[in-house]
């Protein structure tokens, strides 16, 4: 009885944990072939203003003031990291930190352009 109920509330965190349901594809091979402005481009399309943090020692969010982005929109790209075991995880780092750079660029410009003062030098947070 007690297994079930753990069950139910495993469910219930995985279900409430993945509501932001933003598609990971990447793998080194994805990464090489990605074009971060065409999908930023279509995420905004879509109303889709989240934008993408590198996992480290805190999560890192290229080219965006943390303060300006609300946590629910921040989506780290998974299996990134501070520290490289192999030559192959640094390339994946590497890659994922330039998507993220363009990807969250072209979603900076476009809160920008809708009027969003929060990026702007001389703005106190």
């Amino acid at each position: 009885m007690v297994i079930h109920y753990i069950k139910i509330l495993t469910l219930v965190c995985c279900i409430t944990a993945c509501s932001r349901e933003v598609q990971q594809p990447f793998s080194l091979d994805d990464l090489y072939h990605a074009n971060p402005i065409a999908d930023a481009q279509k995420a905004i399309a879509k109303g889709d203003l989240h934008v993408y943090a590198l996992y480290g020692h805190h999560p890192y969010t290229p080219n965006i003031k943390r303060g300006c982005i609300s946590d629910e929109d921040i989506v780290p790209i998974e299996g990134t990291s501070d520290t490289y075991q192999s030559y192959e995880e640094a390339q994946f780092n590497t890659l994922a930190s330039l998507y993220a750079e363009y990807y969250n660029s072209q979603i900076k410009f476009h809160l920008v352009k809708k009027g969003n003062t929060c990026f702007y030098p001389f703005h106190k947070e």
